[in-house]
């Protein structure tokens, strides 16, 4: 169970640091939609 957290905790982070760049650059994401986009990313894997 501790190596499928890890996995899926490095999973998220992977995904939320370009989305995190991303907005940081252009400022068009708000939080909201990080999260929608975060929550969408996460039920498709």
């Amino acid at each position: 169970m501790t190596d499928r957290k890890t996995l899926t905790a490095l999973t998220l982070l992977v995904l939320l640091v370009p989305v995190l760049f991303v907005s940081g650059c252009t400022g068009e994401l708000s939080a909201e939609e990080i999260v929608e986009q975060m929550q969408e990313k996460e039920t498709s894997i």
